[in-house]
């Protein structure tokens, strides 16, 4: 029987949904998966804010981009970001004015902060989208429906702006700022994190260009491939990059 698309279907799914409908495909992994993509800040996340008083729900994609690392705990719907700043400065840069943050312990060479994001929910259609994207589930549209990642009654997958990669305000509005080089080492140290938390080879200096871009348009920037490529290949990053004929860490 024909079954005209649900257009008044949810977009947002709270976090314990999504990892109930991903875990049938992606058991055990479901975690790390959506660990590792949230942080790169293309998948839209609503949440409300612990160190914000009196917080309503908001996107918060683009700190999450930020942190160092996040833990989803999917069961309570909340998600526990990490970051490392060089200092209050750059802490309130990232955080902004309304953020009643506490310092954690002092770490060498930087200071931590870890904050809570309460009542998450994900756009479940860019989520999806990505997914395929990353190649972690099948791109195949009716095996999708068949696992029931995609309801039947919903309408065909990209067929809305839902579907698009995020976009920080900032972008929305032409008005992306030139990434001064502090940044752009800084972007390029996270995605090195990034593969060295999940276990994965080091990016090399031409895979590192996309993962910095993500970081740096949900902070409010841009850069070009050429000049993440120049910064990349600094001395201060010659140790996390693997030698040539090197397979695995030192």
């Amino acid at each position: 029987m024909h079954r005209e698309p649900d257009i008044t279907a949810p977009t947002w799914v709270p976090l314990q949904k999504a990892d109930e409908r991903l875990f049938r495909y992606l058991g055990d992994f479901t975690q790390f998966t959506l660990n590792q993509l949230l942080t790169r800040g293309r998948v839209p996340v609503l949440s409300v804010r612990r160190d914000v008083v009196g917080a309503l729900p908001d996107r918060v994609e683009g700190l999450l981009a930020n942190a160092s690392s996040i833990d989803v705990v999917s069961h309570n719907n909340w998600i526990l970001a990490h970051y490392r700043f060089a200092s209050e400065q750059d802490a309130q840069k990232v955080l902004g004015p309304q953020s009643c943050f506490t310092w954690g312990a002092p770490a060498s060479g930087g200071l931590i902060v870890n904050l809570d994001f309460d009542q998450v929910q994900l756009c479940w259609a860019t989520l999806i989208g990505e997914l395929r994207r990353v190649g972690r589930i099948p791109a195949d549209e009716a095996a999708l429906r068949k696992l029931g990642l995609w309801p039947d009654s919903w309408g065909p997958i990209g067929s809305g702006a839902a579907d698009e990669p995020p976009r920080s305000a900032e972008a929305q509005r032409g008005t992306l700022r030139p990434a001064p080089s502090p940044e752009i080492h800084k972007a390029i140290a996270a995605a090195y994190d990034e593969a060295e938390a999940a276990g994965k080879k080091p990016p090399n200096i031409l895979e590192i260009v996309e993962p910095v871009q993500v970081r740096l348009t949900s902070a409010g920037y841009h850069a070009s491939g050429r000049q993440i490529r120049e910064l990349a290949g600094d001395r201060q990053h010659d140790d996390r990059r693997w030698k040539p004929g090197q397979t695995k860490a030192m």
